[in-house]
Order: structure tokens, then sequence, then C-alpha cells
């Protein structure tokens, strides 16, 4: 019985797969609504506002607006009539919109007010947690954070208190660990809530790739979980970069060290960006170069502007407009542009007497400057307009989604699970 069981179990799954879809939210007169890669509509157009941050100072926005929020955790948020709710993929309403405010989903939950009860639901609209007497903040490791009075503390996801409320600051827990303040001092404590890393320091960061930046007498410095200072706290700022490396600032010049305190680039520079793939862009008097991961020279120090490395590619803008150069520093092309853009899958946006097409790595063209305006290509697809309307183009330089739409955002992936034929 059991090995028929198992063969039963074995053939669906083989006829079961993970199927990564495009989609896009478009305008259509008045409306939003979702299509697919090949323009099918998803989502019918009756949405006024497809939501974005900075949407909330827009003119036409206010309360009675509907909005769309973006695909989160199985779930897209909406709004109608200044109440949330939740819908699937296939449009139906899994949670009515009654609450005043509504977090997206995230691990299965999310933080949700009615006017009257704050706590978290799931995905089955059940308030699992209610907290209505005191701020419900975030959640994360099955540890809900909320503030009582003026202190911090930290719950169960049945609502046991697990971590009292005695912290004036605390983080959600990341990697096991929550930054908080005690007693005028930081320090970090497990999810059940024992001391780590005592509370020495007079400010503290949470935990990030086994690193914290910490302050302590009036300097920052980075330690391990271990509390070891693996960069001493002798810098007036400091800010992770990325992939164990740190950007420290020491007389109002910037530098960088690694996760072992080696100092890689000296605080020599009036200003740096961030490391992207393995180049960074540092300005040294009114002009920009670009350094490698051990401080070497790259690219000279006589640009405007350079960009981040994106693709091997860095950008620097000069007198005569915008060039590309390889990350060993040397042209892609002799082509300077009026306006020049990151590559994004291969191809980077570059405008030419006033209308934008696509270059390769190579600096040659993909597409011809032929768009009043475009967008840098997500997924296979790029948004372009022709006259009043916008479309999707291919890599070809062809509509694969026809311009009919009077606005656009760029495609997304949504991984579901279907049947095989």
């Amino acid at each position: 019985m059991k090995y028929l069981l198992f063969l039963f179990v074995m053939l669906i799954s083989n006829h079961i797969k993970s199927q990564e879809s495009k989609y896009a939210f478009v305008k259509m007169e008045e409306k939003w609504g979702l299509i697919d890669d090949k323009g099918n509509i998803i989502f019918d157009y009756k949405y006024d506002i497809k939501f974005t941050p900075t949407v909330k100072y827009a003119p036409y926005y206010n309360d009675s607006k509907t909005l769309i929020f973006d695909y989160s955790d199985g779930l897209f948020k909406y709004r109608d009539w200044n109440r949330y709710g939740f819908i699937d993929f296939d449009e139906n309403v899994i949670i009515k919109p009654q609450y005043k405010e509504a977090s997206s989903f995230k691990e299965g939950y999310a933080l949700v007010i009615d006017g009257i009860r704050n706590g978290i639901i799931n995905k089955e609209g059940k308030l699992v947690l209610d907290y209505t007497k005191n701020d419900i903040l975030g959640y994360s490791e099955n540890r809900v954070l909320f503030k009582k009075g003026s202190n911090y503390g930290f719950f169960d996801m049945q609502g046991n208190t697990i971590i009292e409320p005695v912290f004036k600051k605390a983080s959600a827990f990341k990697d096991g660990l929550s930054c908080v303040k005690y007693k005028g001092a930081y320090g970090y404590i497990n999810t059940e809530g024992k001391w780590v890393i005592q509370p020495t320091f007079d400010d503290a960061a949470s935990f990030i790739d086994q690193f914290a930046i910490v302050k302590m007498d009036g300097a920052w410095g980075v330690i391990n979980k271990d509390e070891e200072f693996v960069i001493q706290p002798t810098y007036n700022k400091i800010d992770y970069d990325r992939n164990g490396i740190f950007k420290v600032m020491k007389a109002g010049l910037c530098g960088f060290c690694n996760s072992k305190g080696e100092i890689i680039i000296p605080c020599i520079y009036e200003n740096a960006k961030s490391f992207s793939e393995g180049i960074v862009a540092v300005k040294s008097g009114p002009k920009w170069g670009a350094l490698d991961l051990q401080g070497k020279i790259m690219v000279d120090f006589k640009y405007l502007h350079i960009s981040d490395c994106k693709e091997g590619i860095i950008r620097v803008k000069t007198n005569e407009g915008w060039l590309y150069l390889t990350d060993k520093g040397q042209p892609i092309n002799n082509q300077f542009y009026e306006r020049a853009f990151d590559f994004s899958e291969g191809a980077a946006k570059v405008l030419v007497d006033g209308l934008y097409g696509y270059i390769n790595t190579s600096g040659e063209w993909l597409i011809q400057p032929k768009f009043p305006n475009s967008h840098d290509f997500h997924k296979g697809l790029a948004c372009a307009r022709v006259g009043e309307y916008w479309g999707f183009i291919n890599k070809e330089g062809d509509f694969v989604v026809e311009p009919k739409y009077v606005n656009v955002m760029d495609f997304f992936e949504i991984k579901r699970f279907g049947i095989e034929e």
C-alpha cells in the first residue's frame, strides 16, 4: 500500500511544474490592470492607482482612490473605499477590504489595523494575534516586536510575552539577534531575551553578515558576534557596503576597510559610492575616478561623474557627454551620448538626437534610436513609447505587446505551480 502511495505521489509530482511567468501593471485610459507578456488581461482595468512609495505625494492621490499593490507572499494588497484587503492571482477576494491600515503579507502574516483593533492576520484573514492596547511594530523569526508606553518587548505568534517590554529601543530579530537599548546603552539579545552581547555601546546597528557597526566613546567601529572589534572604534562614521566591506569616514574623508580590519582604501577621498562588481567610484578634488578592491586605479580621475559598474561596464560623464568604459577603464566605443543609462540584461538605453535606442556591452547597436521614451530591459522586455502610447519591446526592437497603454510598469516574474499537459 505504501509503495502504491509512493508511486501515486511521484506520478503527480512529475506532472506538476513550477512556472515563472511575466506580468506587468498597465494603465488603459483611466484605470490600471495587470497583463502577461502576451498582452492577455489578468486583472481587469479597475484600479485608480498602482501604488508606489512616492504616489502619496501626487496631486491626484486621495483616500477615495482604489489602489493595487505589488505581489507579495502569494497575494496582492488592494484598497477600496479607503479600506485594505487582499486578492489572489485570479482576482478572487481572499480577505475583504476592511482594514484602515495593512501591511503586505510576509512569511504568511500581515499587520492590520481596523480602526478599533490592531494585530496580525494569517492568509485566511484570521486574527492570530490581537493586541489592541499596544503598538505592534513588526515581526520576524517568530517574534513580534511591540511597544507598550515608551518601552519595547516581544511576543511569540500566539501572543505570549516572551521578552518583557523593558527596552527603550529594539530592532526586529535578524539572524537570531535584536539590537536593544537598555539603561542608556546598546547591546544584543537572542530570541529568548538573553544577553548575547552586554549593553556597553553608545549606539549600535543590527548585525548584517555576522558584523555590526557600533559606537563607543564617541567613535564608530565594527564587531563580530564574539564581541570582538574587527574594526577599531576610531572613525567618525561607518556604513556597511557589501561582501564584508565597510565604507569608513575620518575628518570628512572616505575610505574602505574589510572585515579583518585591514584598510584597503585609505581615507583620502572627498566622496565615494558603494562597491559594485569589485569597482568603486571615488572623488578626488573636482573629478571622479574608480578603484578596485586593492585600491588600484581602474579609471583615471578625469570625469565629472561615474556610475556604479553594471555587467562589467561603467558610465562616465565628460564635457562632451556620456561615455561607456570597461571595468579596466577602456572605452567600449568612441560614441558620446546625450544621456546614458546602466546596462540591464545586456542592453543599455542611450539618447541620441532626442530619441532612445539600445547598445550591447560591445558598444554596438541592438536597437537604433527611435523611441521618444523607453525603460531598461526587465525579464527580456522593455517599456517603450510611440506617440502617446506605451507598449513592450523585445531586444530586436519589435513590439511584442502593442503600444496602447497610457502608462506602464516594468515586467516582473511570479513563480506559480501548474499541471503539465
